[in-house]
């Protein structure tokens, strides 16, 4: 190979007391300079009588010290010669470098970039130029884009999905409802799935709008690692997740959180009473529904084995005797606690964990069937109890866990629908798995199938150097390989072998491809070769344990070129960082809390530099422990808990590049911290998280390719994400201003002439488009720096914008008139109570009031008290006299009546006023709802008899409804209080439970719209 020397003069002139212009000339006793000649060179400098020292450097290597002349032997083309000067004067000039290449031939004069484009905000300004190894773009003279600030925020996923509906991840609590139709918690994936019966299809019905924010339950549309869910008869989903449980009404969108406490499990009885098991309390709460208002009906008393306390209650079942059966999961048991009971008695369980046939092991759902059978989700089987004799028998699963059909893995929820079909969540498995009770066969009904394509919470990345993609799929217990549009298991070859995978973590790669996994739950780091894919244990594997020879959990790990592992061993000790090399049977610890002075210490992951410095996560920061030093450095982080730039919660991947600009995951972002600086700049994804390409939730590994593009490991989407970097040759900018480029080649650096960008006002507000948040501002509006008007902004967001606001500050979620007031900021009466305190709005002008906004005429006409009872129609009944009344139906005044009773014609709500004067009006009355059946009662001929009655009431009605009917009975205030469903003809229905007074029945044909109320009387 023939080569020319070309001898670049750099020219470095700096505001000192003196001045150094360091030159560098060749020599060589051939003309022409091939591979391998001896070349030497000379430094020559001046520089006002400094006596700088010198250091010569190869390709950044230090290859010669305080010598004018360097003389190299083994020269090859593309090395990089440089000579550092150093002053031996603190107060003059250090660090003047002069560099020279062996390079092609190419005269360094004719490089001459220059920049082309239209000139204007959003056109690609293009970069001319026959040399570009690396480019720094300027806009007004500041660097606004280089290779590593060019990044594409929007994701390309190359491996996994998060939006696959047959792929449930940890499947928890499952509900059946009247039509066989599934529901499922479907907790990773933080969405609640239903499949229908007839058609098999599955849907997202509640959530998958991916995970919320550390710390949050989430926004309304999402639902947060799911527990359970329930459905009542108006279709609507009851959900707990999140530390909350909502109500997703059907077809919406997003759900209304009605409890705001920590929840397992649900059950919903058929009066419209919610229970579940509150984890925080260990205690069982029953919600009516429709008042909202709470009780404890069983536990409460403290965790703990007494009858009257439960230990981390799970699963729940009530009878139609209001009986609550309780699985009573840290005690192994199941507890039944009798309506008004105190305490529970055990009617299974309860003899410590274990798999016998009298024994549990950790239940954690039930369920009783028609016949009154009494199924137990237990860990890796379904028990079927006899009470009677305190036996149990596995009708599905083993005593250990495993993949085959009739094996479980964390089953989690049991149900039984109308066929006599048993599902089970298996959630190890990721699967809901079916046994037909009658003929004993066992199918997958969703889940389970383990493709190539399809990751579960990957956690680790690694890219070798054909930039080929390995992903530890820790959900799936794998390592996966995916290149040119292929996918491929790289280990375990042969699943649940002797060195399979349990929760495999963080990854890495060598020089020769070989792959080294955190393989956690086994405590052990392994090295999987490349050619064989065989795996070999490199530290650990000796039992989880605190020894020198043993690791507990570990997840983060590092390697260094040298052959250093360096291991964050999460639960170990005070927790530690041991270094282990590759060749040795144990480790030693580097830093533990001590190194820190701090009494915890949560190391997370690590990164190595060729240096071997380490740094590494912990106490929110990020530490750099130099080489063969004790003592670690915050380099990045403010040590505090936080989600702005300036904090670091919990950085899960760290990559350092060659200037110490630091790259790493916290709070669902990819960020970069530049050395020196106060915060970081958030180069991908959001706080917030979710699934969309732009956004990642918990994401865990971090690497780089060849390229300098970006890929994550987006763990509870269960993908992996490309973030891309532009062309570097091309900018489209988004602002004015004067833009170059400065081009860095082997001859040095050049720079372009600035291109003037001008970017347009389309609205005329003053504010560039670029920068315009509103930018249909009407013409003439003052607009503040975004460029919007009061009529553009709605501070507040009550959905009244700020110029027609009178209320600009109501609070967020309170409903407002169209001047944008809630009731808290107003006093239409002016009172001086405001209005969602007035407890009567309509008193006269400059009358006295009490607390509550009421005068002593409004108190007096307070004591009026309408009663809606039912007569020959609806009457008001009340001793005062002289009161006129107003009568509402469906919140609607009925003209003309206005005497003590009124004649219901039409089905609906009915409700009324007592009024005397302006200053005396009654409250609302409650509402009656009274159903119109529109059908001739003597045609019909339905009677129930007798009436009054005692005990019990025969019910006859005719052939026109049918074989049988529906019963509900209501009290004169509409609430329900008997249902009873499959009435047969003349069939005698006991009411021994009522207490005397007025009701109303509601008799409803199942086969016809035939229906008809009947007013009895119970003595």
């Amino acid at each position: 190979m023939r080569l020319l020397v070309v001898v670049i003069l750099l020219c470095l002139n700096y505001l000192s007391l003196g001045q150094v212009v360091p030159q560098i000339s060749i020599s060589s006793s051939k003309s022409t300079i091939t591979t391998g000649d001896t070349i030497v060179f000379k430094a020559v400098y001046s520089g006002g009588g400094l006596s700088p020292k010198l250091q010569w450097k190869k390709n950044g290597l230090n290859v010669g010290t305080n010598s004018d002349t360097y003389i190299d032997k083994t020269l090859n083309y593309g090395d990089k010669i440089a000579c550092v000067l150093t002053s031996n004067d603190s107060l003059r000039v250090l660090n003047v470098v002069a560099s020279n290449f062996l390079s092609p031939n190419i005269n360094p004069l004719q490089i001459k970039p220059i920049l082309n484009g239209k000139g204007l905000v959003g056109e690609p300004i293009i970069l001319n130029s026959n040399q570009t190894q690396q480019i720094i773009w300027r806009r007004n003279g500041n660097i606004i884009k280089n290779p590593i600030k060019d990044l594409i925020k929007t994701g390309i996923t190359i491996a996994g999905s998060p939006e696959r509906t047959t792929r449930i991840l940890w499947p928890n609590g499952i509900f059946i409802d009247e039509n066989d139709d599934i529901y499922i918690a479907d907790t990773y994936n933080n969405r609640i799935l239903k499949q229908n019966f007839k058609s098999g299809l599955i849907e997202v019905v509640a959530g998958g709008n991916g995970s919320p924010s550390l710390g949050s339950p989430g926004q309304s549309n999402q639902t947060s690692e799911p527990n359970d869910v329930v459905k009542d008869k108006n279709g609507n989903l009851i959900i707990a997740a999140g530390g909350r449980i909502q109500i997703w009404e059907p077809g919406s969108i997003s759900g209304k959180t009605i409890i705001s406490k920590s929840t397992s499990y649900l059950f919903l009885d058929n009066k419209n009473n919610l229970y579940f098991s509150n984890l925080t309390l260990d205690q069982i709460e029953k919600y009516n529904l429709s008042t909202l208002e709470g009780e404890i009906v069983a536990g409460g008393n403290g965790k703990g084995s007494k009858d009257n306390q439960l230990n981390n209650p799970a699963g729940i079942f009530v009878d139609n005797d209001e009986n609550i059966y309780v699985v009573d999961n840290g005690n192994y048991r199941i507890q039944k606690w009798a309506k008004n009971s105190k305490t529970g008695i055990t009617i299974f369980g309860g003899k410590g964990s274990g798999r016998t046939e009298s024994q549990l092991y950790y239940p954690t759902d039930i369920h009783i069937d028609k016949n009154h059978g009494i199924l137990i989700a237990d860990s890796y089987r379904v028990v079927k109890c006899d009470t009677i004799r305190k036996i149990g028998t596995a009708i599905l699963g083993s005593e250990g866990y495993g993949i085959g059909s009739n094996n479980l893995w964390h089953v989690k929820g049991v149900s039984v629908n109308s066929k006599g079909e048993m599902f089970v969540t298996d959630a190890y498995n990721n699967r809901l798995q079916k046994k037909n009770l009658l003929t004993n066969i066992i199918t997958t009904q969703i889940g389970g199938d383990l493709r190539k394509n399809e990751l579960f919470r990957p956690s680790g990345i690694a890219i070798d150097k054909d930039n080929s993609i390995y992903v530890s799929d820790y959900g799936n217990n794998r390592i996966q390989k995916f290149s040119n549009n292929s996918e491929e298991t790289i280990f375990p070859l042969v699943p649940n072998s002797y060195l399979g995978l349990s929760q495999p973590y963080d990854l890495h790669i060598d020089s020769l491809k070989n792959l080294y996994v955190a393989d956690a739950s086994n405590n052990r780091i392994l090295k999987i070769d490349s050619k064989l894919s065989t795996g070999s244990i490199v530290a650990g594997g000796n039992g989880r344990g605190n020894q020198l020879t043993q690791l507990n959990y570990p997840r983060f790990f590092t390697l260094s070129k040298s052959g250093n592992l360096y291991i964050s061993d999460f639960n170990n000790d005070t927790n530690r960082i041991v270094k282990w090399n590759i060749n040795s049977l144990q480790g030693n610890k580097i830093v533990d809390g001590k190194s820190l002075n701090v009494t915890y210490f949560n190391p997370s992951a690590l990164f190595v530099n060729k240096n071997e410095d380490l740094y590494f996560g912990s106490n929110y920061a990020i530490y750099k422990l130099p080489f063969n030093s004790k003592v670690p450095m915050i380099v990045a982080g403010n040590s505090s808990y936080g989600f702005g730039n300036n904090n670091i919660n919990y950085a899960s991947s760290i990559v350092v590049d060659d200037e110490e600009n630091i790259f790493f995951l916290d709070n669902n972002q990819v960020k970069k911290w530049i050395k020196n600086a106060k915060s970081a700049i958030t180069l991908a994804g959001d706080v917030n998280g979710g699934n969309r390409s732009d956004q990642l939730s918990n994401p865990q590994g971090l690497k780089f390719d060849n390229e300098g593009n970006i890929y994550v490991s987006d763990t509870y989407n269960h993908r992996v994400q490309k973030f891309v970097f532009e062309n570097n040759s091309t900018l489209t900018p988004v602002l004015a201003g004067e833009y170059s480029a400065t081009i860095i080649t082997q001859f040095g650096e050049f720079t372009t002439p600035t291109f003037k960008v001008t970017a347009p006002d389309t609205d005329k507000d003053g504010i560039e488009d670029a920068l315009d948040k509103c930018p249909n501002t009407p013409v003439g509006e003052s607009v503040d720096a975004n460029g919007c008007s009061l009529i553009q902004k709605d501070s507040d967001k009550d959905g009244v914008n700020d110029k027609l606001d009178k209320c600009p500050d109501t609070t967020l979620g309170n409903k407002v008139d169209e001047n944008g007031c809630a009731n808290n900021q107003k006093d239409t009466d002016k009172d001086g109570i405001t209005d969602d305190l007035d407890k009567c709005p309509e008193t006269p002008v400059g009358t006295k009031v009490d607390k509550n906004g009421c005068s002593e005429a409004q108190l007096a006409c307070q004591a009026i008290k309408p009663v809606i009872i039912l007569k020959n129609g609806i009457e008001l009944s009340t001793s005062t006299s002289g009161i006129s009344f107003i009568w509402y139906l469906d919140d609607n005044i009925i003209p003309s009546a206005n005497g003590s009773s009124y004649f219901a014609i039409k089905s609906g709500k009915y409700s009324v006023k007592a009024l005397s004067s302006p200053s005396c009006v009654s409250s609302m009355s409650e509402y009656q709802n009274i159903q119109i059946t529109g059908t001739n009662e003597n045609e019909l001929k339905l009677n129930i008899s007798p009436n009054p009655f005692s005990k019990s009431v025969v019910i006859e009605f005719p052939i026109s409804f049918g074989p049988s009917a529906n019963l509900i009975m209501y009290d004169l205030k509409g609430s329900t209080v008997y249902i009873k469903e499959n009435v047969q003809n003349k069939e005698a229905v006991n009411l021994s439970h009522l207490t005397t007074g007025a009701y109303v029945a509601l008799v409803s044909s199942k086969i016809s719209s035939l229906n008809m109320i009947i007013k009895l009387l119970k003595e």
